[in-house]
């Protein structure tokens, strides 16, 4: 399609636009805003399906810079800034762009009269999406007072503001207000209720919820295995007789996600003897809890179970890639990898990502960097979290140039998110290189974790003794202990800067 498109001699808007809403909804929104730019150097006017392709597009991609950008550039036409659909596709993208509040302030600019269900539903939605629950369900509240009619996506947004609070009360309300619309049995709708229950501990009702859906999908299936996870229902699961894969993925996840890595494998082989086949999501699930254990030989041997071909090594490719790399063992990470080398395209990126991560987790910097750049060859893109292993890996293999060149294309040239882990690497490219009073305002003003800051400080105590800096070490000494009492061995690390 795209070369029919750059072979005709005169390119209208409506050509334009079914490039820019076909990229954005296949998964290309970098293509399709770069179109869109392209569009607009040209002299073509956009249109209202122009402004709603490249809104899908700047949501995809989470940019709050670029989704900015397009707002303005909406003002600006003086066409569409009244227009309801324009104005609701603007409060999704800033919702998917973690901006809840530039989201409300493009929801208030819509006047009552003007709004619709779809326009109030995107306001609840970018509130719940990004952790303000208890906002999601005021406009839910508000938007019964203003007579509008929830819809799906209204009450799926509303109960998963409840599952994030533990509202209960309000969740059951909602249970409610569904049955009496009769979209209750809905799987999205069905899929929230189980999570919402799950989340408060309510483990029967969401069963109950869960058996009277008339389709699961995987969705539905996960929100269950949460609920038995939040549950800790092992006493109930051994009284089952029927069980099934949803309540064996239920208990094995719930037992790693409690870090109970041991009980998890034990009871994957339980029910192997027991004549249950696991799916992707158990064989995942397994594979991390042999990674966070180091425990290559359980891994190993999962890995041969899979030879029969029952499950696609596409499908645990990247599971099986984190385990080995996780587990120190970087020669069966890159025969898994080699293994997919003829099938990865740019809709696999993950594989890359796990085998990039695994040679910078085991000191393998510059084979971490080679396929790093090998990746991008390939016409894959680099994600977030590929670049925090890149990152990683220029900085312990001494490719500070470069690491710092990545470092400052995440979001000028990428149009990625920076991370705390990014920059977290940054500083300790900064206090390898000297540039240690950047890298101590950095950590003063970048706001960290509390463990992210232990990292941070601890490789910027580690560059102060490198570089002879008694008194910022010193200082990061203090910090570390503030952090952590129990990290005494920072003044070792101290007293050593005298020697």
């Amino acid at each position: 399609a795209r070369e029919l498109f750059d072979a005709m001699p005169d390119r209208e808007t409506a050509s334009w636009n079914s490039m820019i809403v076909g990229y954005a909804k296949n998964g290309h929104s970098r293509e399709g805003f770069h179109l869109f730019l392209a569009m607009t150097l040209e002299g073509v006017e956009p249109d209202r399906i122009t402004f709603l392709g490249v809104i899908d597009a700047s949501g995809n991609l989470g940019n709050l810079k670029l989704a900015r950008m397009i707002h303005e550039e909406i003002l600006l036409s003086g066409e569409f800034q009244h227009d309801v659909f324009v104005g609701t596709a603007i409060v999704g993208m800033y919702g998917r762009c973690r901006s809840p509040d530039d989201a409300q302030r493009s929801f208030d600019s819509m006047s009552v009269k003007n709004s619709t269900v779809v326009s109030w539903s995107a306001m609840v939605a970018a509130y719940a999406q990004n952790g303000h629950s208890n906002l999601a369900l005021l406009v839910f509240k508000l938007m019964d007072l203003h007579g509008f009619c929830p819809n799906l996506l209204t009450f799926t947004s509303a109960l998963d503001a409840c599952a994030s609070s533990s509202a209960i009360g309000d969740g059951r309300i909602l249970h409610s207000e569904a049955a009496a619309l009769e979209v209750d049995d809905d799987v999205h709708i069905g899929g929230a209720l189980v999570s919402m229950y799950g989340s408060s501990g309510c483990c029967n009702e969401a069963k109950s919820v869960f058996d009277r859906l008339p389709v699961r999908n995987e969705v539905v299936a996960t929100a269950m295995i949460g609920a038995y996870a939040e549950a800790n229902a092992r006493s109930a699961f051994d009284k089952l007789l029927d069980k099934n894969v949803v309540s064996w993925t239920a208990m094995i996840v719930a037992y790693v996600e409690n870090n109970d890595e041991r009980e998890a494998l034990g009871l994957f082989k339980k029910m192997d003897v027991e004549g249950t086949s696991p799916d992707v999501v158990i064989l995942t699930t397994v594979l991390d809890a042999c990674a966070n254990i180091s425990d290559l030989s359980q891994g190993r041997a999962i890995h041969r179970a899979l030879e029969d071909g029952s499950v696609p090594l596409t499908e645990v490719a990247t599971g099986l890639i984190d385990m080995y790399g996780k587990c120190g063992s970087v020669v069966d990470a890159k025969l898994v990898f080699n293994a997919l080398e003829e099938q990865l395209g740019a809709e696999m990126t993950l594989p890359w990502t796990s085998m990039v991560t695994a040679f910078a987790q085991n000191g393998h910097g510059l084979e971490a960097v080679e396929l790093f750049r090998s990746m991008e060859l390939h016409g894959v893109e680099a994600n977030e979290i590929s670049l925090v292993s890149v990152l990683c890996a220029c900085s312990h293999s001494g490719l500070i140039t470069e690491g710092l060149s990545y470092f400052s294309s995440i979001e000028q040239d990428r149009g990625l998110a920076l991370l705390p882990e990014h920059q977290v690497c940054w500083i300790d490219l900064l206090g390898r290189i000297g540039k240690l009073e950047l890298a101590e305002n950095a950590m003063e003003s970048i706001p960290l974790s509390r463990d992210e800051k232990i990292i941070a400080w601890t490789a910027f105590l580690g560059a102060c003794k490198t570089h002879d800096d008694e008194r910022r070490a010193k200082r990061a000494a203090e910090k570390l202990v503030e952090l952590d009492s129990k990290l005494s061995s920072s003044y070792i690390m101290l007293s050593n800067v005298h020697s």
